[in-house]
């Protein structure tokens, strides 16, 4: 009964997000968020959240998650690396 409801709560999500958009549109809105550079990244990551996951659904919550902890993680090794060879 739980695997029924838990597929069921998938297939949900799966039709509810992940929708994808045309090329016009994505670099639209990066060009819009590029104009509107206030408040810094976390103010940049809440808008794209608001933006792809709430507002046109281009992307699942937890597949959000992921591509920024991507990010983040890529951005925090740099750092490191680019602070280790620089002294």
């Amino acid at each position: 009964m739980d695997q029924e409801l838990e597929r069921e709560q998938t297939e949900t999500r799966e039709d509810e997000g992940d929708q994808m958009p045309s090329w016009r549109e994505v670099f639209l809105y990066f060009l819009m968020l590029g104009f509107a550079n206030i408040g810094g990244p976390v103010a940049q990551i809440t808008m794209m959240y608001n933006h792809m996951v709430e507002r046109r659904h281009w992307l699942l919550e937890d597949r959000f998650a992921v591509h920024v902890t991507g990010v983040r993680l890529a951005v925090e090794c740099r750092y490191h690396y680019c602070r280790r060879y620089a002294r």
